[in-house]
């Protein structure tokens, strides 16, 4: 049976006339609308053609836009300025735009609910995924439609409101209470302001083998030590492994030592020890493969949110492939969705990423911005950049062999600069505060 696709070209014809002659009309649809709204193909045109016209801050009308898409080569393609007449001889009024909008968002629900469940019934058939993938799938489409359906509805608010806000917090930092999730590493606390911020996108980046995962869970282990919800994402390791390398950076023990079997009943006690606080630590873990932004908010929503997101790593979340988009053009998307993720759960996101290869061949081998991988949008969207250098793991005969420095390469609202204050503990894979064990 051939599938409907849910449309009203009464509906798109009456919008399109409206906002081709009132500048309100056209300012009320493009808050809400894109030109994937629209299902024919020429109406999508002409409204893509009236939006580039208005950030152009052209005046739109029948000339001018039968001019903008005669230059685009797609004026015979949309009907000519014949159909560009009838969509405004089809204007009876322009107080009904609002109501034209509402019946073309429905449309477009529809539209897409239609494609999920044609996506969710030939997944489901399919050999090739289990019952829980497509689960999965199925949830994190549904949330893509779901957040697809929102839009900024936030009104322009008085500074005078803004300033007590502001003030409050203000207010609570000089207090002494956190206004960040602290990351327990106290200069690098400092240098961020308190901590890691609610909203923020937080990029952690280093080359293989620098020990970004293991400062990653040491902020997840501090951070929870301080009755804070933390939630890891996990693409690379294995939950398990993941859980070990915690038992080892909080026990003093070290993760070689485990993999070989050789623990001691000295071992075994500082293990148990530490395993009884991390059990009531609110840290949940998934190491399920190949999540992106939806699959990432589906299970945080499930999970009621929380107070810090670690994803470990940028590089293997999976992009759009169906639209033919390259690599870079799939990770801007995707450090775009994870920073309206952090805003969405007002936490702070802490994202690890790798780095470019370059760095290696370079005399200097402190990372810089330009070495992040598919670096500008991740330059753009990020709030904070992080590095870890450390020189020992290049220069064999450096010393001391513990030393590591912290670049804080970009920030938003603070400085950027090195922190030297904190080390790397190999036979432990962790890091730890200098002026803690000094």
């Amino acid at each position: 049976m051939e599938i409907q696709m849910s449309h009203s070209p009464e509906a798109e014809a009456s919008l399109l006339g409206s906002v081709m002659v009132s500048e309100r009309s056209l300012t009320a649809a493009m808050d809400v609308l894109t030109p994937d709204d629209f299902y024919s193909t020429p109406n999508r045109e002409i409204f893509a053609a009236i939006l580039a016209l208005y950030s152009q801050n052209s005046k739109i009308g029948l000339i001018t836009l039968s001019e903008a898409l005669a230059r685009a080569g797609k004026l015979d393609a949309i009907g000519g300025d014949a159909y560009l007449g009838y969509l405004m001889c089809e204007v009876s009024t322009t107080d009904n735009a609002e109501q034209l909008i509402a019946v073309l968002q429905e449309k477009t629900l529809k539209r897409r609910l239609t494609e999920a469940g044609a996506s969710i019934l030939a997944d489901a058939q399919s050999p090739e995924t289990t019952g829980r993938e497509s689960l999965e799938n199925a949830e994190g489409q549904i949330f893509g439609i779901a957040q697809a359906g929102k839009h900024d509805t936030r009104p322009l608010v008085p500074v005078a409101e803004v300033l007590r806000e502001a003030y409050d917090e203000i207010d609570r930092s000089a207090r002494g209470e956190v206004v960040g999730v602290k990351t327990g590493f106290s200069k690098l606390d400092e240098q961020l302001g308190g901590g890691l911020h609610c909203g923020e996108a937080i990029y952690l980046a280093a080359r293989p083998s620098m020990g970004k995962t293991s400062l990653a869970l040491c902020i997840a282990l501090n951070a929870a030590a301080e009755k804070n919800r933390v939630a890891i994402f996990s693409m690379e390791s294995r939950r398990i492994e993941l859980c070990q390398k915690m038992m080892c950076i909080g026990a003093g023990i070290s993760m070689t030592d485990i993999r070989r079997g050789k623990l001691t009943v000295n071992d075994y006690a500082k293990l148990s020890g530490f395993s009884g606080e991390l059990a009531v630590w609110d840290i949940s873990i998934t190491d399920s493969p190949a999540l992106d932004v939806a699959k990432i908010r589906s299970k945080l929503r499930r999970n009621g949110g929380a107070d810090l997101v670690i994803i470990d790593y940028l590089q293997l979340m999976p992009g759009d492939e169906s639209r033919g988009q390259n690599r870079n053009q799939q990770i801007e998307k995707i450090s775009r969705g994870l920073k309206f993720l952090a805003n969405e759960f007002n936490c702070p996101l802490l994202v690890l990423s790798q780095l470019s290869r370059a760095l290696a061949q370079r005399s200097d081998k402190r990372p810089q911005l330009t070495d992040l991988r598919e670096s500008g949008a991740i330059e753009q969207d990020a709030d904070v950049v992080i590095f870890i250098h450390r020189e020992p793991y290049y220069n064999e005969e450096h010393e001391p062999r513990e030393e590591a420095e912290i670049i804080i390469g970009k920030q938003r609202n603070g400085p950027v600069g090195t922190i030297k204050s904190i080390e790397f503990i190999d036979w432990r894979t962790t890091f730890r505060d200098k002026e803690i064990y000094a």
